[in-house]
């Protein structure tokens, strides 16, 4: 069976009159998520700001792996995680004065790394998850792949109690950016993660929805090396923490694996939900979906 994977890039992939969206195969790899920005408010004032580079493969059999750099904002009731390349895109082109543009340079390391010499492609994650340390709730917030600044996606919960960690000998240290973290590991839906954390800086919530560490966690990855993060940088520069109202619909975690699973085995529905049909085209011709077994490699960072 042939597989092809395609990138949907705005400036790519418009909309014709005739009502075909055409996507070019040669720019074959994954969906890219594009969104408007709403109305928003400010929750709480970060005192820990930490930028993760964040390594993901989504074909495990090219070995395709993709990088973001993440930020993690801890406050005193909330803490929030974004992608940092997407915090960059959005404060060029908000006009919402609570965004912090400037502070701390995120932008300036998000650029560095973007033209260092690094088999890992850039990709911009669209995944802002905000938790709820009083509540201990997670929002998810997953923007529709072809929303096409429609700003349709889609908001869950998720209610996780502090992670079953493991703690490995407290003698066997690793020095990160000059703390010195400890080891630990835990299993979380279908996954095994390790993790190196300092208590030297005393928050217990970490990237993604790592929680219940007694300490910041600067290093995590999973057993297969599939997914990584490792800090880049620590600032207590106070920065807002900002929540957007997106009108996207509710549904469940479960709901949305079921959904993600479908549009990745048959991507052309996104299109046909919008009313659009699809067409990819090379040098040669325009083929329908149908005629090349039009698939997109699917590895969920949660197994279950």
């Amino acid at each position: 069976m042939r597989t092809i994977v395609f990138l949907l890039l705005l400036h790519i992939t418009p909309v014709f009159p005739q009502g075909i969206a055409r996507i070019p195969i040669s720019h074959a790899d994954r969906f890219v998520y594009s969104r408007i920005l709403p109305d928003c408010r400010i929750i709480d004032t970060a005192y820990i700001n930490v930028a993760y580079e964040y390594l993901f493969m989504t074909d495990t059999i090219k070995k395709q792996r993709w990088r973001d750099i993440v930020i993690l904002q801890v406050g005193r009731s909330y803490a929030k995680y974004f992608s940092g390349r997407g915090y960059v895109i959005d404060s060029l082109n908000s006009t919402k004065t609570v965004l912090p543009h400037s502070k701390p340079d995120f932008a300036q390391l998000w650029f560095s790394f973007n033209h260092s010499n690094d088999e890992s492609a850039y990709y911009t994650s669209r995944t802002d998850i905000l938790w709820n340390g009083q509540q201990h709730v997670f929002t998810v917030w997953q923007p529709e792949p072809t929303s096409y600044h429609t700003g349709q996606g889609y908001v869950y919960q998720d209610l996780i109690s502090d992670l079953k960690w493991e703690l490995c000998n407290s003698e066997h240290t690793e020095p990160i950016l000059g703390y010195n973290c400890i080891k630990a590991t835990t299993v979380f839906r279908g996954r095994t993660y390790i993790a190196w954390f300092t208590p030297d800086i005393p928050v217990h919530i970490g990237p993604w929805k790592f929680v219940g560490l007694p300490g910041l966690i600067l290093r995590v990855e999973t057993e297969d090396r599939q997914f990584y993060w490792g800090c880049r940088m620590i600032s207590s520069q106070p920065i807002p923490i900002v929540e957007f109202f997106y009108d996207y619909k509710t549904t469940t975690r479960q709901q949305h694996m079921k959904f993600e699973r479908r549009i990745h085995k048959t991507p052309q529905i996104l299109f046909e939900m919008n009313g659009t049909e699809v067409r990819l085209f090379d040098r040669q011709r325009l083929y329908s979906p149908e005629e090349i077994e039009w698939t997109i490699p699917y590895n969920p960072i949660e197994l279950e």
